[in-house]
């Protein structure tokens, strides 16, 4: 899970994590991005991917439900259907498995955007002091 210091704190940080976990999920699961994200009902491996998007937001980020649905324009109850069926799921080892490094990489991944927004931030403030 990402420290608490590290979570995303705005709606446009949510929005952030939502395309780190898009991106991540939709390689894992071999679905389009531009599919999971879609606002309307999908086929069954699009929807299922983006089940487990919504989990991961939840999970690896410690949000809220609201939170985790936000980032992906879903309401809370999807994101709660969503960590149940995942949850469940997780009872197979081979799924487990493939769930944890899924978790791994996002929380490695977020980190380093982390650190890519704070370098833009320095490189703002120095532009100022420069000028």
């Amino acid at each position: 899970m990402i420290r608490a210091e590290n979570r995303p704190s705005s709606p446009a940080e949510w929005r952030r994590a939502g395309d780190l976990v898009a991106g991540v999920v939709a390689r894992a699961f071999m679905v389009p991005t531009v599919e999971l994200r879609a606002p309307s009902r999908s086929r069954q491996p699009v929807a299922y991917a983006r089940q487990a998007a919504l989990y991961l937001l939840h999970v690896v980020f410690g949000g809220t439900y609201q939170e985790a649905g936000s980032a992906l324009g879903r309401e809370r109850t999807t994101v709660a259907y969503a960590c149940s069926l995942i949850e469940d799921d997780r009872d197979e080892a081979k799924f487990d498995h493939k769930m944890s490094h899924l978790e791994e990489w996002i929380e490695r991944l977020w980190s380093v955007e982390q650190l890519r927004m704070l370098r833009r931030v320095k490189l703002k403030q120095e532009a100022r002091a420069a000028a």
